[in-house]
């Protein structure tokens, strides 16, 4: 049994994608009380990107002791080093003895995340010099990723090499390891199985590679991608890539925008609730009465619907208010772009992304690509749970 624990829901549901390739996974909303015996992986959501060092530590002193029993963890966090990466780490390794140490390596090569000699870059540049310096949660002040570490960690902090390996029983600490390429990750995934004692922790770029390395013989179940009439999107995130893709649309006709959750959706296609941008709203409450207005679009019967979400805390507010208690990942649609279903007796189709990712023909291009079964576009397959034990009541 593997278990990913996942700072937000976006990033969990990125990196259960890659472990479906290879094995049976479930993500869990909310941390469950066992891990499943549907599945060979749970993808945990611990929902720690914007709670305090000191709420990390009690959250992490909570979970129960059955699902520390897997055989192999990884921490999931952001490919930015969004939210109190040092305190998630220290909190871990404290729960879970048998890690003497951890190695952290947060590159997502597919989507222009890379490290290199220690310092974080996004589309070649340093981190702290992009539109992340502006996150209203988490401002990324720096690129160097000790110096991102440090004030949340008691442990040493050290820059990965083959010799300071050599002492990581005795020595322990947070190695920082350096990839600019898939291969480079895939060195980092095999170092991690030869030295069991240490802990990864990343982001869903390096989850392919830790996938292949802890993958078992037995192949997933299989079925098809249905089709899918209608889009109804929530934009939560604030970025300003998922505002330009609103923008994108609001001159066609096939799709309407809504600001106000309380007016009733018109006779457009498409539908997307866009929250305000402005930072003094309160995006909680904005959220949870887009939520709400889904619901309602959603026990329309006339077109087979598909949810459409941007931003974790957006995912989080849309899989509670719907009593989604476990979804099953199906298909990465683009990079950092997954489709899931929920189980129940009415099953949920989500689409997620983080706010950061996507081209601003993001919309009009997933409506065409939903637009027609899977197997008529490639051969992709996946696996759908038929266990009741994680049924909500969607």
């Amino acid at each position: 049994m593997i278990a990913v624990w996942a700072d937000d829901l976006s990033g969990a549901l990125d990196t259960a994608i890659v472990f479906q390739h290879h094995q049976r996974t479930r993500v869990f909303p909310e941390i469950p009380l066992s891990l499943p015996r549907s599945a060979d992986v749970a993808v945990i959501h611990i929902e720690s990107r914007h709670v305090s060092p000191e709420g990390i530590a009690g959250r992490f002193r909570t979970i129960p002791a059955a699902l520390l029993s897997a055989d192999h963890h990884y921490l999931k966090v952001d490919s930015t080093l969004r939210g109190p990466v040092g305190a998630m780490v220290d909190a871990f390794l404290d729960a879970l003895p048998r890690y003497r140490g951890a190695v952290i390596c947060p590159a997502f090569p597919q989507n222009h995340r890379t490290v290199l000699n220690g310092r974080l870059f996004v589309e070649g540049r340093p981190a702290h010099r992009t539109e992340l310096a502006h996150d209203p949660k988490n401002p990324v002040a720096t690129d160097d990723i000790a110096t991102m570490l440090a004030p949340l960690t008691n442990r040493p902090i050290i820059a990965l090499r083959s010799t300071a390996l050599e002492n990581s029983k005795d020595v322990g600490g947070i190695f920082i390891a350096d990839a600019v390429s898939m291969e480079d990750l895939q060195r980092l995934a095999a170092l991690v199985a030869a030295n069991p004692h240490l802990l990864p922790v990343g982001s869903a770029g390096w989850a392919a590679p830790l996938a292949r390395q802890w993958a078992t013989d037995a192949p997933p179940p299989e079925t098809k991608r249905p089709c899918f009439d209608r889009i109804v999107a929530v934009v939560g995130s604030r970025h300003p890539a998922s505002r330009r893709q609103v923008d994108q649309v609001r001159q066609n006709p096939e799709w309407e925008i809504h600001e106000n959750p309380d007016i009733p959706p018109a006779t457009a296609k498409h539908h997307i609730f866009v929250t305000p941008s402005e930072t003094q709203s309160n995006p909680d409450a904005d959220l949870n009465r887009f939520a709400h207005a889904v619901k309602a679009i959603l026990l329309q019967p006339s077109a087979r619907t598909v949810v459409v979400s941007t931003g974790g805390d957006t995912t989080l507010a849309l899989v509670r208010h719907l009593r989604i208690k476990a979804l099953t990942p199906l298909e990465e649609l683009e990079p950092g772009v997954v489709l899931s279903q929920s189980g129940g007796r009415v099953p949920i189709h989500l689409v997620t992304k983080s706010g950061a990712f996507g081209t601003p023909d993001f919309f009009p291009e997933l409506a065409h690509k939903l637009s027609v079964p899977g197997d008529a576009q490639h051969s992709t397959t996946y696996t759908v749970s038929n266990d009741t034990s994680i049924r909500g009541d969607y």
